[in-house]
């Protein structure tokens, strides 16, 4: 996985990732998948205490077997998060 952060500013950091994951199946077929993420995360912090989250990724499966289906994933969200001391 490779990542990097980078902050405008102090209320606003940036994230791109890209993260490759490679399974080796050692069955019968010997197959092999490979899955690339890539991804953009924001954060926006509003207090000490509380902060906003905004993301955006993509997956791209690959697989060398005829029968496993390759697929592409595109995923998009967002979040409160919140720290409490006690």
């Amino acid at each position: 996985m490779a990542a990097y952060t980078h902050t405008f500013g102090p209320h606003l950091s940036v994230q791109p990732y890209y993260r490759l994951l490679l399974t080796r199946y050692g069955s019968q077929s010997a197959r092999f998948d490979y899955l690339h993420s890539f991804g953009l995360s924001a954060y926006l912090p509003l207090c000490a205490n509380a902060s906003l989250r905004a993301f955006v990724s993509y997956e791209i499966k690959d697989s060398d077997a005829p029968a496993i289906p390759d697929y592409r994933k595109l995923d998009a969200g967002g979040g409160l998060n919140l720290s409490v001391r006690f």
